[in-house]
């Protein structure tokens, strides 16, 4: 997992996973609006799981920022029902619905990018945890 300091520095990635921390909202949604952009910029289509809080704000900044053509390629949806619905983090709950999305998305015929707020029942996420997910998506995803 690598770690950025920065969306514009996300440019350099092609594949893998970016842990990114945030504490103030509207920088999170730029930051968001920017990755949109660099995504649609290279043609790509646009997979966003983010929570149900934050989706109003994120669509209605959408909205704004990108033409009908562009808003085609982006998918917003529901974190709740990939992280928290069967439990805490449940690897094989978040794959299926990942599969579910992508291949809406792969019908495009087109490289897809994706942003994932993932959240958790418990205080403090497991690390273990996450990187058996990433090492579980990277082998289905890219076949490692």
């Amino acid at each position: 997992m690598k770690t950025i300091n920065s969306i514009s520095s996300s440019k350099k990635f092609d594949k893998g996973h970016v842990f990114y921390r945030f504490e103030d909202k509207q920088f999170y949604i730029n930051n968001l609006m920017r990755f949109i952009k660099n995504g649609l910029e290279s043609k790509q289509c646009i997979l966003i799981i983010e929570n149900m809080r934050a989706l109003p704000l994120i669509k209605a900044t959408i909205d704004k920022k990108f033409i009908h053509k562009q808003k085609e390629s982006i998918r917003l949806v529901n974190n709740f029902d990939y992280y928290l619905a069967n439990g805490d983090f449940h690897i094989k709950t978040i794959l299926t619905h990942f599969q579910e999305d992508l291949s809406m998305l792969k019908m495009k015929n087109t490289m897809i990018r994706t942003w994932a707020h993932v959240e958790w029942a418990s205080e403090k996420p497991d690390i273990l945890l996450i990187e058996e997910f990433e090492s579980t998506a990277d082998n289905w995803f890219y076949g490692n």
